[in-house]
């Protein structure tokens, strides 16, 4: 019955063993007690090899995940070091290992390859394979410096998404996985599997006695922070967000003075730190006729995103508004208080849309580790980089058992 599946639905002995063998037994996986080094130890024997193969392949066929991959371990992890607040703790989960490299070679290695082969990844996504998180901030720099250069009123607007993973709708990531041609039966294991998962808390006292999770009357959404289809999922919703939102008409077209390419960017997105890009219509139009486009761009973004189930976090959202005025002839950035007064709205779940705030040009905000602004003044940057310098150098100092050549090597790094 296996023969009749196509080669591209099934999951074979090479792949099984090529991962598997390098893989690193110090990862902490599975509350079955089958970790990573079962695997990696079976991956050197063909017949252990094959029965793992088969064992999954049959799950596919059906569609229909194994028993114990509906169970999870969820730990609790520092987002900063020494920050033990509730609210500032990040939930991962342990899933099954086998489970989650099902998840991994499916929906993370084949669909992406077969999407870079395609040429089917949008400009506006930086959270792909051989890129580097600071080309995000860098594009919005040099935005903002072809707008300034040729005096076009724009506006940068920080859309910050809350819970991306956690907030996805199932029934949007199945639509975005077969779009991109991901098989079915391993859209139906996934999501199956997480819409009936069992979480199990593991704190320093151990593991919970009981269980929280959904059945199958009442199910979970959402793609578990630590599932290995979980970027990969998000990556191909936030491609038919992209899609949507510039089918509405919304980007900025960009035209390369060298090559006369014409392209269209209407995001700057890195999971789920957003930035959307905006232009105004008309040179004629005055800044209250800007405001209203604005509004409606960030109203047509917010209900794509409530959409696949997320929504704009409103203390992470903001917006940059950049109008010209001419001083003798010199055009000039205006001031916050020389805009019109108008609030920018964003809509919640709730149906109640909230304002977010509107901040001067020269107002820095950090993006993926970098203090930018839309007039790319740089002297936020230089202090925040100065101070974690002087900070580091403290920490080196108090420390009296590094070594001078250990202290250089730290010095480099830190440079990089």
């Amino acid at each position: 019955a296996l023969a009749e599946v196509p080669v591209a639905q099934r999951v074979h002995l090479d792949d099984f063993q090529g991962w598997w063998k390098g893989a690193n037994e110090n990862i902490q996986s599975s509350k079955s007690g089958s970790h990573f080094g079962h695997y990696k130890a079976a991956a050197h024997d063909d017949s252990l090899s094959a029965l793992h193969v088969s064992k999954m392949n049959l799950a596919l066929r059906g569609g229909v995940p194994l028993d114990r991959w509906r169970n999870g371990l969820t730990c609790l992890l520092e987002k900063k070091f020494g920050s033990i607040y509730i609210d500032k703790l990040r939930a991962i989960c342990l899933f099954e290992a086998d489970f989650n490299w099902l998840c991994k070679l499916f929906i993370a290695k084949r669909m992406m390859g077969t999407a870079a082969a395609q040429n089917l990844i949008p400009l506006e996504i930086f959270s792909r394979p051989g890129h580097n998180p600071v080309e995000a901030p860098m594009a919005r720099i040099l935005s903002n410096d072809i707008h300034r250069t040729l005096h076009i009123p724009f506006v940068t607007i920080g859309a910050d998404l809350g819970n991306c993973f956690d907030a996805c709708n199932h029934v949007s990531t199945s639509v975005a996985l077969q779009a991109f041609r991901v098989p079915f039966n391993m859209i139906a294991l996934m999501l199956l599997c997480l819409q009936t998962m069992n979480f199990w808390l593991r704190t320093a006292y151990g593991v919970a006695l009981t269980p929280f999770g959904g059945v199958a009357d009442d199910v979970c959404m959402g793609l578990g922070q630590g599932c290995g289809g979980a970027p990969t999922s998000f990556f191909a919703t936030l491609v038919l967000m992209i899609n949507c939102y510039k089918r509405q008409r919304y980007g900025v077209r960009f035209t390369s003075c060298w090559t006369g390419a014409v392209f269209i960017l209407a995001a700057l997105c890195y999971v789920d730190d957003t930035d959307l890009l905006l232009r105004i219509q008309h040179l004629e139009q005055s800044d209250a006729e800007f405001f209203a486009q604005i509004q409606r761009a960030v109203m047509t973004w917010g209900k794509i995103v409530q959409v696949t189930g997320g929504y704009l976090k409103q203390e992470k959202c903001y917006a940059s508004v950049n109008s010209f005025r001419f001083v003798n002839g010199r055009a000039v950035l205006k001031k916050k208080n020389q805009l019109p007064e108008t609030h920018i709205l964003i809509p919640q779940p709730n149906g109640e849309p909230v304002p977010i705030m509107v901040i001067d040009p020269t107002e820095s905000r950090e993006t993926l580790g970098v203090m930018t602004n839309t007039a790319s003044t740089s002297s936020a940057h230089l202090q925040a980089v100065e101070k974690k310098g002087k900070a580091w150098g403290a920490k080196l100092r108090a420390n009296k058992f590094i070594k001078p050549q250990i202290g250089w090597l730290s010095y480099q790094i830190q440079l990089k």
